[in-house]
């Protein structure tokens, strides 16, 4: 115990003495007076107190013992103890080198040479199931970057081919120890050190192609590391630095070709897209294999995730690699992402022969496949607006598929792919609405409402209902599916937007903007009492809902805008129209609050049900 424990215990026991004392005290003054005594009447609070401080007393020792018994078990202090001496080695030997009395060539190779032989001290360790062996595995490893970095880059003493090559031979090294003796602290700490040495070196401009080398190695040695133990925080760093340092090269490019027409060479530009595709390929490999490995029981959220990540990073970072050199380029790399896409389509169909429907590896591929999609047909078209009718048609077939293999993940895909579909084409018409006002612009935009509204249709028609899926966790009433109703009406009003702007085209003065606002309200009221008609038919209240929303989407339009700025005819057919639909939800809600008992029923729609 410490000197504090130990004052702290002393005081607890002076006060269980001093209410010992006040007992015995009071015991006294009744026998002797046989009155009351102020004593006699605290006799039990001092008691209790008296059980409170043992009790804590007993906890705050029961509680020092564990940490001592878990620091021996650990062996915490020894390793503590090691690490400081090791270190206290290397800045004596950073001292000798810093002073003088040897070169600065012998000095650097002194140190490589202390941290190579911590990490053989290390397998020696390892082999006599020493505890001090994690240390030097370890404190081999980081001292192994650190000094190789700054060989090369502040002393310029070790060139760079044979910096790389140690920094890879010493991952390998610390690999084979971690595999030789089941240990995962070497790779770890191997490894991470590699990558961030690797990263360091030259920056901020450093050999591009040897450091995709580098991290090429490590990622495949984050592959072996995850046999040993299931270690996805390893992987993720590898993946997270090699996807920086990858983007950062292609955003050099970019600022290069900017400034002076054409990347500079120093930059490696012709590297660029075949590390790239050879990158896209080997994580490809590596989600592969650890999904489709016969002797995998349980995949790793890494390997569900990699293959969406590996498409979203190599189509953004070919596309922006391709967009400087031309049309044809952009053309090619189209071409090569929709078969790119297709083939993780058909992984999809793979995956669900193979180990059934409901496997989760294919909810990652069907999303890689509609990201590649989702660029692939813009490089394509060059149009992001015609490219949506696409990823929206692909959303509508994903549904019946995932009905088909009661794979409700797919079901969310497709949800995700056709609200993205809905709100791209919104977003894209209202940023460039004066270049969007053409012909096949509002096909495109059309086409993508009515497939988001017949998707809303279906899957009202076909809930969910496999017990156990991300429904049933998050959403056993897929409530969330109105997403899908509320994107595609903001399609369809952005269409009418197009549409309106076209057929005003011709129309001069005020006219023109006031005929232009009052139409996109009596689209709105419209819609509105559509929708109160049909909510009042089949008795659904989330049509309903979906209406009163929209009321108050005309009340804003009409009262805070058309009021305001517009005139004449226009405005009297605005303000008429959201009277009728005002008119209309007061018969409508009137009517349903006296039915109340029919048509305030909790929704029919449960998990395996469907809606009346």
């Amino acid at each position: 115990m410490t000197v504090d424990e130990e004052a702290g215990s002393l005081a607890a026991r002076v006060k269980a003495l001093e209410c010992q004392v006040a007992i015995l005290a009071g015991k006294i003054a009744e026998l002797e007076g046989g009155q009351a005594s102020p004593f006699g009447r605290l006799a039990s609070a001092p008691r209790a107190e008296l059980e409170r401080q043992d009790a804590m007393l007993e906890g705050a020792a029961g509680v020092s013992e564990e940490a001592l018994t878990w620091a021996g078990r650990a062996s915490l202090l020894p390793r503590l103890a090691t690490l400081c001496f090791l270190l206290v080695v290397a800045l004596l030997l950073r001292t000798i080198a810093e002073t003088g009395l040897v070169s600065a060539f012998a000095g650097n190779f002194l140190g490589m040479g202390y941290a190579a032989a911590l990490m053989a001290a290390g397998w020696i360790l390892y082999a006599r199931k020493s505890a001090l062996a994690p240390v030097f595995a370890a404190a081999g490893a980081v001292l192994m970057s650190s000094v190789v970095v700054e060989t090369h880059s502040s002393f310029q003493t070790l060139p760079l081919v044979p910096a790389y090559l140690t920094l890879m031979g010493t991952a390998l090294f610390l690999a084979l120890a971690s595999h030789r003796f089941n240990a995962f602290m070497p790779i770890s700490v191997g490894l991470l050190a590699t990558c961030l040495g690797a990263a360091a070196m030259d920056w901020p401009r450093p050999n591009f192609p040897l450091l995709s080398l580098v991290l090429f190695a490590a990622n495949l040695l984050g592959y072996s590391a995850a046999q040993l133990k299931r270690c996805s925080w390893l992987r993720w760093s590898i993946l997270g630095v090699t996807i920086f340092m990858l983007g950062y090269w292609g955003i050099l490019l970019g600022q290069s070709a900017a400034k002076a027409g054409m990347p500079a060479a120093s930059l490696f530009p012709l590297w660029y897209l075949p590390i790239v595709a050879a990158y896209f390929l080997s994580f490809l490999s590596l989600a592969l294999l650890g999904t489709f490995r016969a002797s995998v029981t349980r995949i790793s959220r890494f390997d569900i995730s990699l293959p969406p990540i590996d498409a979203l990073w190599a189509s953004t970072a070919g596309l922006l690699a391709v967009l400087p050199l031309g049309r044809a380029w952009t053309l090619a790399l189209g071409a090569l992402l929709l078969l790119l896409s297709l083939a993780h389509f058909a992984l999809v169909f793979f995956a669900a022969r193979r180990r059934g429907g409901g496997d989760p590896s294919l909810v990652s591929f069907a999303i890689a496949g509609a990201v590649l999609l989702a660029f692939a047909v813009p490089a394509l078209l060059g149009s992001f607006i015609l490219s949506l009718p696409f990823l929206a048609l692909l959303a509508l077939l994903l549904g019946p598929l995932s009905k088909r293999w009661q794979n409700e993940g797919l079901r969310g895909v497709a949800y995700f792919v056709q609200v993205f579909a809905a709100l791209g084409s919104a977003i894209a018409v209202l940023a460039a609405e004066d270049q969007a006002a053409t012909l096949p612009a509002i096909l495109a935009v059309f086409l993508v409402a009515v497939l988001a509204i017949g998707q809303f249709a279906w899957v009202r028609r076909s809930p969910p209902s496999v017990e156990g899926s991300i429904f049933t966790r998050f959403d056993p009433k897929d409530r969330g599916a109105v997403l899908i109703l509320l994107s595609g009406m903001l399609a369809a009003y952005v269409g009418v937007r197009l549409v309106l702007a076209l057929a005003v085209a011709g129309l001069s003065g005020e006219g023109r903007a006031d005929v232009f606002s009052c139409a996109q309200s009596v689209f709105i009221n419209l819609v509105v009492i559509a929708l109160l008609l049909l909510a009042w038919r089949r008795s659904d209240r989330e049509l309903r809902n979906v209406a009163i929303l929209l009321t108050l989407v005309g009340i804003v339009k009409v009262f805070l805008f058309d009021l305001l700025e517009a005139h004449g005819v226009p405005l009297v057919v605005s303000v008429f129209s959201f009277g009728l639909a005002a008119s209309l939800e007061s018969v409508v809600l009137g009517r349903w609050k006296r039915d109340g008992s029919n048509r305030d029923a909790p929704p029919p729609m449960e998990l395996g049900g469907k809606y009346d």
